[in-house]
């Protein structure tokens, strides 16, 4: 993960405070986003970066979107399933697999071609948190030295994500999950990279669930910060751990920005400022 700002480390501070990284789906964006990264077959050719109407201008208004309404982005430059085109995109084109496009030097010319393009177009946008240079990468053939070289010195963090029982884990969810977040904490905590838990969810009983793992990343020093999976008004296919309904919103968002809050400024600020902290045990 590579955040736009040279700066400082975007994580590195624990900051309770601040803005949400809002998880929204533009759906006709997603539409189109295989032709962003090759173009549609037997249309534009593969080498081409589509720049057009149905192209990189959808994300050009979901860039203004989130400019105008202070939403910060974190935009992956390839998803490893097949939602939204992702490597099996590249697959059509270049023959290759899940495991061979990540040392196939023509896929990887390709994937290096969209990154520049992208990276260079949005750059200086002050809705750009952190570029993702994939969403969730698993090469199972890779050999070991394909995967360690990625760990690069100048990557700012780390991302983790959770989803148990989708997993098939059928031990207590929310002690697992806990579990899993103190982990993967550890971990960056011994690397010296602060780390996001960009994506969790749960099936069932989430009331139950999410907020102990929120809390954990509340408590662990090296967890700069969480996002479940997701929340949005509309959706193609509603997924069992898509959050739609006000009070999902209020227990995983709001009440969770307060203890934000609450953790940063003190009991007497927060609860003149923020009286719904009174709710929270």
């Amino acid at each position: 993960m590579r955040n736009t700002k040279e700066s400082g480390n975007p994580l590195g501070e624990r900051t309770t405070s601040s803005e949400p990284l809002l998880v929204y789906p533009y759906q006709t964006h997603n539409i189109h986003s295989r032709s962003l990264v090759l173009g549609r077959k037997n249309c534009i050719p593969p080498t081409s970066i589509n720049t057009g109407a149905n192209g990189l201008q959808r994300l050009d208004a979901v860039v203004r979107a989130a400019e105008k309404h202070g939403i910060k982005l974190i935009i992956p430059f390839v998803n490893n399933w097949s939602d939204y085109g992702g490597i099996p995109a590249y697959n059509t084109y270049f023959n290759t697999t899940s495991t061979t496009w990540f040392t196939n030097t023509a896929a990887q010319a390709q994937y290096r071609k969209y990154i520049k393009a992208v990276v260079s177009r949005y750059k200086t946008s002050e809705a750009i948190f952190a570029w993702e240079l994939g969403n969730e990468p698993r090469c199972q053939g890779c050999v070991t030295s394909v995967i360690t070289n990625w760990a690069k010195g100048n990557i700012d963090f780390g991302t983790f994500h959770l989803y148990p029982i989708s997993w098939g884990i059928t031990t207590d969810h929310a002690a697992w999950g806990k579990a899993w977040f103190a982990n993967h904490g550890d971990i960056c905590a011994k690397v010296g990279k602060p780390c996001l838990a960009e994506e969790f969810g749960a099936t069932t009983n989430k009331t139950g669930i999410l907020p102990i793992w929120q809390r954990q990343a509340l408590d662990h020093p090296a967890i700069g910060g969480d996002m479940y999976w997701q929340y949005a008004l509309d959706l193609e296919t509603l997924l069992d751990q898509t959050l739609i309904d006000i009070v999902s919103w209020l227990c995983y968002h709001t009440l969770h920005l307060y203890v934000r809050a609450l953790l940063r400024y003190g009991v007497e600020t927060c609860l003149i400022n923020y009286p719904i902290i009174k709710l929270i045990d």
